[in-house]
C-alpha cells in the first residue's frame, strides 16, 4: 500500500514536472511500478489533465504565504511542496523535526504542516516546542494515521479543529484547497 502511494505521489509529481519542466524532480532517476500506476488509473490524459488545471488555478491568490512541511518521508514532502510551490506558496520542507527547530525563525511562517508521526520527535511534540517561541503560529497536522486524532481531542481539548488536519494520501488538488481554507482564504 505505502509503495502504490508512493508510486501515486511519484507520478503527479512527474506530470507536474513534465509540464512545467522544473528541475525539482530528476526524472530520471524515477523508477516506477508502471502496473501499479496503471491500476491506479493514473496514466491516462485526463489525469494528467487535471493536475495541470489545479496547478495552473492555484496559482492566481496564494499571495506569497510562506508554508513550512516537516515530514520524515522526503517523497512526500517533495510531493506536498512541489504542489504548494506550483499554486504560489513560498515553501521550506525539512525532513528532520530536530533540523527544523534548530532552524525555525518567529514569524517567517503563515503555515506549519507537521507530519505526526517523525522518528526522534512526534509532530504534536515539534508543535508544542515551536509554540514556546512563536506563540502565533499557525499549524496543520498531516497524517495517515486515525488514531492521531484522539491524542489531538485530549491535547486540545476545547478545540473543534478539524480542518487541523489533513489525512494521508492525498491529491495535489484537495492538499492546496486544505491549506488555502486553514490560511483563511
Amino acid at each position: 500500500m505505502i509503495m502504490v502511494y508512493k508510486s501515486k505521489l511519484l507520478l503527479e509529481s512527474l506530470k507536474i514536472e513534465r509540464f512545467f519542466h522544473s528541475p525539482y524532480l530528476p526524472t530520471h532517476k524515477l523508477h516506477l511500478n508502471y502496473s501499479a500506476i496503471s491500476d491506479l488509473g493514473l496514466n491516462n490524459h485526463s489525469s494528467t489533465n487535471r493536475v495541470i488545471s489545479a496547478a495552473k488555478s492555484s496559482n492566481i491568490d496564494a499571495s506569497n504565504k510562506r508554508v513550512l512541511i516537516v515530514d520524515d518521508e522526503a517523497d512526500i514532502a517533495r510531493f506536498f511542496k512541489l504542489a504548494l510551490e506550483r499554486a504560489g506558496f513560498i515553501v521550506n520542507t525539512f525532513d528532520d523535526p530536530v533540523k527544523s527547530l534548530s532552524n525555525y525563525k518567529t514569524g517567517t511562517y503563515d503555515l506549519l504542516l507537521l507530519d505526526i508521526k517523525m522518528p526522534q520527535m512526534s509532530g504534536f511534540e515539534l508543535y508544542d516546542k515551536i509554540k514556546e517561541i512563536d506563540d502565533d503560529v499557525n499549524v496543520c497536522f498531516i497524517t495517515a494515521y486515525e488514531e492521531y486524532y484522539d491524542e489531538f481531542k485530549k491535547r486540545f481539548p476545547h478545540s473543534d479543529k478539524t480542518d487541523w488536519f489533513i489525512r494521508k494520501p492525498i491529491g495535489m488538488e484537495e492538499l492546496i484547497s486544505k491549506v488555502k481554507s486553514r490560511l483563511n482564504y
